[in-house]
């Protein structure tokens, strides 16, 4: 029994190392490819891509020493070498006898350290020109919406392209509209090297804007004005364009257009323009009703007299019946006269 495991561990031997002596060649080595390889340099040997296993050591280093292929910059620091070119290196260096185990290695180029250098200065870049680039999106919102910088956020996520890490003295242009600029967008900017274009790029950036703007206090009908206690102003958040439309002030020539729900941001679709013709709407002597309005205190006086006449937008006199007391009133709509203060 003994001699029978021996009889099978020279056979598994003989086979790791060559072939049977029957006459035919007996391997001298074995080559065993890695599946994946990470290589120093440029220059690819065997060592670096394969176990060598070898009794003679004077072959075995003369093996491992053997150089298989170059790496091209071209190939980005990759390639694959196969077993079969591996054969071929081995015949043409005169070594024969010699297995190649393994189909074929994968091999790539460790980052170096200027390799890691120039990742680093590209990430470095990178973040500058962020920076610039939010720093000018910060500035050219806040001046347009007319708020302070700091109620404009701006998240530069990333940038498509960028310029040559020995460019100096940058700066950055926008050439997107900035009324288009608000929310997520993808931003076509312009680098600039000492006041020369450099190139073109976009980042992709998160923007808020935050900014004053009117909220209604009521809920308002089709063809009613917005008197002063209506509304009230409020800070508030905006990612998307709808900030375009939002009103900081009313005017007298507007009516509603569509019917308003209170605590909704008044916007100018939600207006429109008052009809006006040159033909007065209120006759001297006419019996008229006033309104009178400061901040939520609202007063209306019906059986007013006018003692002008007047159109859309004058300012009339106005008598009030039971105390003689004449007052000054602007006529905002045919149906609507308001006290002036």
């Amino acid at each position: 029994m003994t001699n029978t495991i021996r009889s099978t561990l020279s056979l598994i031997t003989l086979l790791c190392l060559g072939t049977l002596a029957n006459g035919q060649e007996q391997w001298r080595a074995t080559v065993s490819l890695y599946a994946k390889s990470e290589v120093s340099n440029s220059l690819v040997r065997v060592t670096d891509i394969a176990k060598v296993y070898c009794n003679d050591a004077k072959l075995k280093k003369e093996i491992e020493n053997l150089d298989v292929e170059f790496l091209s910059p071209k190939t980005g620091g990759k390639t694959t070498i196969s077993a079969g070119q591996v054969r071929i290196r081995m015949r043409l260096a005169d070594l024969h006898g010699i297995r190649v185990t393994g189909s074929k290695t994968m091999v790539q180029r460790k980052n170096t350290r200027s390799q890691k250098n120039t990742t680093r200065n590209t990430s470095q870049l990178e973040q500058t020109i962020r920076n610039l680039a939010a720093q000018k999106i910060k500035n050219a919102l806040a001046n347009f919406y007319q708020v302070p910088p700091d109620w404009v956020s701006v998240e530069a996520i990333s940038i498509t392209k960028l310029p040559r890490p020995d460019a100096t003295a940058l700066t950055i242009e926008i050439l997107d509209s900035l009324r288009d600029l608000i929310g997520k967008r993808t931003i076509s900017l312009v680098v600039l090297s000492n006041g020369k274009p450099l190139m073109k790029t976009q980042l992709v950036s998160s923007i808020i804007v935050s900014k004053n703007v009117l909220i209604a206090t009521r809920d308002k009908q089709v063809n009613d004005r917005m008197l002063n206690g209506d509304y009230i102003m409020e800070k508030k958040l905006f990612v998307s364009r709808s900030i375009n439309d939002a009103l900081h002030q009313t005017n007298d020539n507007m009516v509603v257009k569509r019917p308003i729900r209170r605590g909704s941001i008044l916007s100018a679709s939600d207006f429109k323009k008052l009809k006006t013709s040159n033909r007065p709407v209120v006759a001297s002597n006419d019996v008229v009703t006033v309104v009178a309005q400061k901040g939520r205190i609202r007063v209306t006086l019906a059986g007013a007299i006018s003692l002008d006449s007047g159109k859309v937008g004058d300012s009339i006199r106005v008598k009030n019946p039971k105390t003689n007391k004449i007052f000054r009133a602007k006529i905002v709509s045919p149906t609507e006269i308001r006290a002036i203060y």
